[in-house]
């Protein structure tokens, strides 16, 4: 999903809506939005994948990436918690 941050949720929020993640598809569909348009990108939000990495350096060259970590770490800890659910269950 592309979003423009600056439309504070108003007309022209969502710039742009692609199914899937494969980096390939992603990428060919994005340039389909002109380079000096493109350009103009100063900031980008993704997730800790490869292939978001790949598509922002590909689409977006002048823009600084930051990275969301916050998904991460939700999962490490979900899967932390059920490890020590499952220590608790089953002490010998």
């Amino acid at each position: 999903m592309l979003t423009n941050k600056a439309a504070k949720g108003k007309n022209g929020t969502i710039v742009a809506m692609i199914a899937g993640t494969k980096a390939n598809t992603v990428i060919a569909i994005i340039k389909k939005i002109s380079l000096k348009q493109r350009n103009q990108v100063s900031e980008i939000t993704l997730y800790m994948a490869a292939n978001m990495a790949l598509i922002a350096k590909m689409c977006f060259p002048n823009a600084t990436r930051i990275t969301d970590r916050f998904t991460h770490i939700f999962s490490l800890k979900f899967w932390n918690s059920r490890y020590r659910f499952a220590k608790f269950m089953f002490k010998s």
